[in-house]
């Protein structure tokens, strides 16, 4: 019992001395620099980014459509095809029977070439235009196989990945092809080129 007691004695003498300890344990801690939880805008990890070439800044959506914007006869074009479309679609078997026709090459890489394309089918469109609703498909995207990006992310056919004038570009085509009174028709294949673009264009996947 006394060997208990003591040792009680001893352990609470001992008190002041541990918390001392701890108290310069807690100033020392306080003066070294802290790590942060998040790394300095300009800090370079070892594992950041070891695939990636380069970081190119993209025009805002707004300022290109500021920039290019669709004329009236291009947006008269996109509002009158949509509602011809729902039409169709929501009742196929009532109202029309015109078959919706969409036309045009796997991926779009040469501007002019795609105007004259398109000038032929505007054509052919007003023609059929009592049985048909004809749709100039324009993809801006490249197929899996290739390796060519597509217009937007490498509209000059060499890698350097010039996005900001492929979306120019492909903004510029997309009111030429509407102002022929031809719409138009697109693949989506993320969320963030239609919004540069969407406006132009009367049905897409």
């Amino acid at each position: 019992l006394l060997d208990g007691l003591a040792a009680a004695v001893r352990a609470r003498r001992a008190l002041p001395a541990k918390a001392a300890a701890v108290a310069a344990s807690a100033c020392a801690s306080a003066e070294a620099p802290k790590s942060s939880l998040f790394r300095e805008s300009n800090a370079q990890l070892p594992t950041d980014n070891l695939r990636i070439r380069g970081v190119q800044a993209l025009v805002p959506a707004a300022c290109l459509q500021e920039e290019l914007p669709h004329s009236g006869r291009a947006a008269g074009v996109v509002t009158e095809t949509r509602s011809v479309l729902q039409k169709l679609f929501s009742a196929p078997d009532g109202g029309s029977d015109r078959l919706v026709v969409v036309a045009g090459p796997s991926t779009l890489h040469d501007v002019d070439t795609a105007l004259q394309y398109a000038a032929r089918l505007a054509d052919a469109a007003k023609t059929f235009e009592g049985e048909l609703v004809v749709l100039m498909r324009c993809r801006y995207s490249a197929p899996d196989s290739s390796d060519w990006r597509g217009l937007v992310m490498d509209p000059d056919l060499n890698g350097s990945l010039n996005i900001n004038m492929g979306l120019s570009t492909a903004r510029e085509l997309l009111q030429a092809v509407n102002q022929l009174g031809l719409p138009v028709a697109s693949e989506f294949s993320d969320t963030t080129v239609p919004q540069y673009l969407a406006d132009l264009v009367s049905w897409a996947q």
